[in-house]
């Protein structure tokens, strides 16, 4: 284990990455992905934000997709309210 990941680990957590589908938000969500915990992925690019999450999966993380535009109010509420129902700990 090298010393960055003794100082950041993320197991048992969740991490929500937005603009997950690509660039830098793809990039940030690959870094969380490493650390250890459930990155929920976020985009309103619906399509290549499933292939990113079939990627990490395909290599060992945990993530899942939740499409959501984040300029809309309700798209971020909505995605919050989906993963709450789900039990996610998310906000805690």
């Amino acid at each position: 284990m090298t010393a960055t990941d003794m100082l950041f680990r993320l197991d048992d957590r969740i991490a929500f990455g937005t603009g997950a589908a690509s660039g830098l938000g793809q990039v940030m969500a690959e870094g969380f992905s490493a650390a250890g915990p459930d990155v929920i992925c976020s985009d309103i690019e619906h399509g290549r934000l499933d292939e990113v999450v079939r990627g990490f999966r395909e290599q060992g993380g945990k993530a899942s997709a939740v499409p959501v535009d984040v300029a809309d109010a309700a798209s971020v509420e909505a995605a919050f309210a989906t993963l709450r129902s789900e039990e996610r700990r998310v906000g805690k």
